[in-house]
């Protein structure tokens, strides 16, 4: 089968390899970015004088060393933190919480809001979300119409398009349209992901050396959850953060044994709650009870 590239998405996709290498090396020359990107010399000027001109990349003062100690010190690139404000906004059991943070990814502010999400309604949902971030926005200290676009974090799963949140183990309530709400109160692109799943990508932008083909990042917290990278890709997670009943995991309104709990895709994760923390691993008797450890 042949793949058709357009040469946009080519363009496209090595702005994003330079962006991320400048990110990951704080202050960095453009022999750098081709040492770590695998990109032309020519490429890579063109690439970071478009990106200076677009305001995404700046020239501090600061010089680096050449190296070898002999020739033009190079010139160091780096960031523009006044490029773009996000809003970052997490909806997790029980908690709502948002920051405000600058295009190299410094947190500038941030706010959260204690609640009871099983009994939220759809507007209660709504409200605290937005409120969060527009408290997190007026601490600040910048204007809303500085802020450029909005990342929302789940527990969940999310629809193809990221903007709906479909079902969570932490609401009765399912297909949310929280994106649509962001957008109308902050009239910026918002795009909604299920948090193991952000996870794994944090990773694999920070080190794609080391993570980068295949891998699985695990996280333990009231539940646990998993993402997925399968050759490259990022696979959707399916996250088990469930309530706890005498008999078991309450998998929304489906109820599974303990000793059969599963996490994503077949994997077997015995789990248990412990009175003094998260879950952990445990050994379970016929009973469906047993000890963490």
């Amino acid at each position: 089968m042949t793949i058709v590239i357009r040469s946009n998405e080519v363009r496209r996709g090595n702005r994003g390899l330079v962006l991320s290498a400048v990110r990951r090396g704080g202050l960095v020359s453009r022999t750098d970015i081709g040492r770590q990107t695998g990109l032309s010399a020519a490429t890579v000027s063109a690439i970071t004088s478009d990106l200076i001109a677009d305001g995404f990349l700046i020239q501090p003062s600061q010089t680096l060393s050449s190296g070898s100690g002999r020739g033009r010190p190079k010139v160091a690139l780096t960031v523009n933190p006044a490029a773009a404000l996000i809003g970052v906004v997490i909806f997790q059991l029980n908690l709502v919480s948002a920051a405000i943070v600058d295009y190299s990814g410094a947190t500038i502010s941030e706010s959260s809001r204690q609640l009871t999400s099983a009994e939220l309604t759809p507007q209660d949902i709504r409200d605290a979300l937005v409120g969060c971030l527009k408290n997190a926005m007026d601490r600040s200290g910048y204007d809303d119409r500085l802020l450029s676009r909005i990342a929302v974090s789940v527990q969940g799963v999310t629809d193809v398009a990221g903007s709906v949140l479909l079902w969570s183990p932490i609401t009765e309530h399912r297909d949310l349209p929280l994106a649509g709400w962001m957008r109308r109160a902050f009239s910026v692109p918002t795009s909604v992901s299920n948090d193991c799943d952000l996870m794994a990508r944090a990773l694999n932008r920070r080190e794609p050396k080391r993570y980068s083909t295949s891998f699985a990042s695990i996280m333990l917290s009231y539940g646990v959850g998993m993402g997925l990278f399968l050759r490259y890709d990022c696979q959707r997670a399916e996250h088990i953060r469930h309530r706890i009943r005498p008999y078991g995991v309450s998998a929304g309104r489906r109820a599974v044994p303990l000793r059969t709990a599963r996490m994503h895709r077949g994997i077997c994760s015995r789990l248990c709650h412990s009175p003094r923390g998260p879950w952990r691993a445990g050994r379970y008797n016929a009973a469906g009870t047993g000890r963490s450890h």
